[in-house]
């Protein structure tokens, strides 16, 4: 028991090492909780709306240390039997917080049937997020 005991605690010291040196994050945005520490990174989580012309999302959190710059962006999809090419991004949405801020979204980023991109852009960022986006819109026939 006590050999595990040290295990652990030496397995934290390194896992903390490192998230001192270059930060880390445990999870999947738009699939899991995510926890992020002293991260500096860019995170795209794309979802392709066939039915619906919106995508409604839900982003909760702290973000204790750090800035995260939120964005939405919207582009045509590629299309094979029209030979469409696929658009550009298009900035729909944008949100900034900074250290100490709670972070509490709810929005419909709404521009037409395509490609919906969130962006998480995390500065030094330390906190607990919860991306919801919700998948039964995407494809109901």
């Amino acid at each position: 028991m006590r050999d595990n005991i040290i295990a652990l605690l030496v397995l934290l010291g390194i896992f903390f090492g490192i998230g001192e040196w270059q930060g880390w994050n445990i999870g999947l945005a738009g699939n899991t909780p995510t926890l992020v520490y002293k991260k500096d990174a860019q995170v795209r989580v794309v979802r392709r709306v066939r039915v619906d012309d919106q995508l409604p999302f839900t982003f909760k959190g702290n973000l204790s240390d750090g800035d995260l710059i939120i964005k939405g962006f919207f582009k045509t999809a590629a299309n094979f039997e029209t030979n469409a090419r696929e658009g550009k991004d298009k900035l729909i949405f944008k949100e900034e917080f900074h250290k100490g801020d709670k972070v509490n979204i709810e929005q419909i980023l709404k521009a037409g049937k395509g490609v919906y991109v969130i962006e998480l852009d995390y500065k030094e960022a330390t906190g607990f997020f919860n991306l919801k986006i919700d998948k039964t819109r995407q494809f109901k026939e």
